[in-house]
């Protein structure tokens, strides 16, 4: 039964670093005795081993992290206790995709303890592992390309049944997205000076009237009356039509509110127990990956992911042209990082992040200093820490990692004004709260 256990695991985690990296037999062992008295426990090694990345990256340096998530008894995986959450049974992964999920939601929460870099050829070695299930994670470095979580086990069995517990792997790694810029959210509403130009016609239309004493003395007067009043309509249909889909984008948010949000008695009092329904959200778009509430700016909106770092300036939450756009985050990027970066549109109307100004006054920061971020594996709690003024092309936009620290960090960020600019807003929160929501 072990033996068989062994090669559905095994085999699973062939297909997956056949897929996603490789591995392979550095020494072929029998299979252990029962351990007796006196005996020294067996052990096995993984060695690491990085292959060339992108022109221009190193192989060296890269840090690793060997973790272990679970244990051999009685001829079953199984997860240690502080991986239950995760409700992953190891002992049904048998695709290479089931277990490239798997491998991405423990890496959520496994942790990384005190890791080994890679030497000048881009190999590290892990000796004297104890049996069992483990998680190969490495650090987001901008002198490598980006690294997939990789699954494994000492031992490992081979095709020919035999196992092994000194196993060589060499991960997966995909070349590392453009730089990134943020975004220009930056957005006029010109309702207000389509308002204003009908408020100068009329204004012209009364002052002319009044400067006639006889409208029959002025043979034009009709005429340009009429051409006034005309102006004046014509102006007031095109602040309607601006302001149109600002008023409809408020109608279908807040219906979208009432289908997903589901009310709790506590919600009020703790919006941690507020609960999101992640599948209606999926069916309406597959690239909504989280939901943002910011109740003391009016923000309560889903969080999307596109294929460029753009793709939802403007676009709404189901994918139609919309000039509000929706709140996103860069093309690639995971709400799990430790690092994300969230933008919308700095809005006159207030909407998507025209609010976030608001932070910048240091009493209303101290008053209101929690936001909320939702994704289908858990809830965060997050606390403002403050504000600064970036540029668009400032080097931290390239990061997915919270730089010098050890605590999750998500940074709301809009522009500065409303029209063309290379300057940024941006709110820096931390990661004060969290728990799963299984």
């Amino acid at each position: 039964m072990k033996r068989k256990m062994m090669t559905r695991f095994s085999a699973g985690c062939l297909a997956l670093l056949l897929t996603f990296g490789s591995v392979c037999s550095v020494q072929a062992a029998q299979e252990p005795a029962e351990p007796n008295t006196g005996q020294e426990t067996q052990t096995g090694s993984v060695t690491v081993q990085l292959t060339p990345g992108k022109e221009g990256t190193s192989v060296a340096d890269v840090e690793f992290f060997l973790t272990k998530v679970g244990e051999i008894q009685d001829s079953t995986y199984t997860l240690l206790p502080e991986y239950d959450n995760t409700k992953i049974d190891l002992n049904t992964l048998t695709t290479a995709e089931q277990l490239e999920e798997a491998a991405k939601t423990l890496a959520e929460t496994a942790k990384q303890e005190q890791g080994k870099k890679t030497d000048g050829n881009g190999q590290v070695v892990f000796e004297k592992q104890e049996l069992g299930v483990y998680l190969l994670t490495t650090k987001d470095q901008p002198g490598y390309d980006l690294v997939s979580p990789t699954l494994l086990s000492i031992p490992t069995m081979e095709t020919d049944e035999t196992l092994h517990y000194d196993i060589k792997v060499e991960p997966k790694h995909t070349p590392r997205p453009a730089e990134h810029t943020a975004p220009q959210t930056g957005l006029f509403d010109a309702t207000c000076w389509y308002l204003a130009g009908e408020s100068s016609f009329w204004y012209l239309l009364g002052d002319w009237y009044l400067q006639q004493n006889d409208m029959r003395r002025s043979k034009g007067l009709l005429g340009l009356v009429f051409l006034l009043v005309l102006l004046g309509v014509g102006c007031f249909y095109l602040a309607y039509r601006e302001q149109k889909p600002f008023q409809e984008m408020k109608v279908k948010g807040e219906a979208l509110q009432k289908l997903v949000v589901q009310e709790t008695g506590s919600q009020e009092a703790n919006p941690m127990e507020r609960t999101i329904d992640f599948p209606a959200l999926q069916r309406i778009n597959p690239e909504i990956v989280g939901w943002l509430y910011v109740p003391q700016i009016g923000v309560d909106s889903p969080i999307l992911t596109g294929q460029t770092d753009t793709e939802y300036l403007t676009k709404d939450f189901e994918g139609a042209y919309s000039p509000l756009g929706s709140i996103f985050t860069f093309a690639g990027a995971r709400i799990s990082d430790s690092q994300v970066y969230l933008f919308a549109h700095n809005m006159a109307s207030g909407q998507m992040f025209g609010s976030l100004k608001q932070f910048t006054d240091e009493a209303f920061l101290t008053a209101n200093p929690e936001a909320y971020l939702y994704t289908p594996e858990r809830v965060r709690k997050l606390q403002v820490e403050g504000w600064k003024y970036l540029q668009a092309d400032d080097p931290c936009f390239s990061s997915r990692e919270s730089q010098g620290q050890d605590t999750a960090r998500v940074t709301l960020v809009t522009c500065v004004g409303y029209f063309q600019t290379p300057k940024r807003l941006a709110v820096n929160t931390k990661v004060v709260e969290e728990r799963t929501t299984f």
